[in-house]
């Protein structure tokens, strides 16, 4: 038996019995995909159909329940996407419905590690321990690399820990890609020899699949502290894979 994973869901319903037959629907719909009474016995039946394990009333007033529904490691095949289908798939359509709560099993934590650095690694890096880390944004689109670079580099005298380009920043004509990661770079360090501070440039990486892990590593080579991404426009395992 492989280790399960659970998804507590809200459920809009007006008693009881109508919630449990929504929740039945959902591990229904999150795995099989097929009326109940077709499910084949054995493995499927018993490993890969969701399960319904609690169902209780919502206890904050609202009209409906909270159903709680294990799935199989089984279902997921070790696929981060596939994880995410499975929690909130087909079932996103119908109304009514909200993931409130996601347990993770051992296998999906391996799968699903959070950051590697996190919020500690960010304060390292910045060489600060309980002040709040501060950050800017180079702007608008339309400077030229020059003057993003000039901002940058004010910013970084001016005390942000991080130094970041506008999500609207990306390739263009104005300011390419690998021509402001350079300029950036280099302005911000002129600063930091000013003032000994460790401020770090953070690239927008977002773009066409084919060239955000480039970005990544040409970011990386020319050393920025960081680099950031737009996940729901780049994909959220692209995210993930970064």
């Amino acid at each position: 038996m492989a280790p399960r994973f659970t998804v507590r869901y809200f459920v809009r319903a007006a008693d009881a019995a109508e919630a449990k037959m929504r929740a039945l629907d959902i591990a229904l719909e999150q795995t099989v995909e097929i009326p109940r009474d077709v499910v084949p016995k054995g493995h499927v039946e018993d490993e890969i159909l969701g399960r319904l394990e609690t169902l209780e009333k919502a206890p904050d007033g609202r009209a409906g329940f909270l159903a709680t529904i294990s799935y199989s490691e089984d279902d997921v095949g070790g696929d981060f996407l596939q994880f995410l289908n499975i929690v909130f798939g087909n079932s996103s359509i119908k109304p009514g419905l909200k993931v409130e709560d996601i347990g993770l099993s051992p296998g999906l934590l391996s799968l699903c590690g959070g950051p590697r650095h996190g919020i500690e690694g960010l304060r390292a890096r910045a060489g600060v321990d309980d002040v709040p880390l501060l950050m800017s944004a180079i702007k608008p689109v339309g400077l030229s690399t020059a003057e993003l670079a000039r901002l940058a580099h004010d910013f970084a005298l001016g005390g942000m820990h991080y130094v970041k380009d506008d999500h609207g920043l990306v390739d263009q004509k104005t300011a390419p890609f690998s021509e402001r990661l350079k300029a950036c770079v280099e302005a911000v360090g002129e600063a930091n020899a000013k003032s000994g501070g460790r401020t770090s440039f953070v690239p927008n990486i977002t773009g066409p699949a084919g060239v955000i892990l480039e970005r990544a590593k040409e970011a990386e080579a020319a050393g920025a502290g960081a680099v950031m991404i737009a996940p729901a426009l780049a994909g959220y395992d692209v995210a993930r894979t970064l």
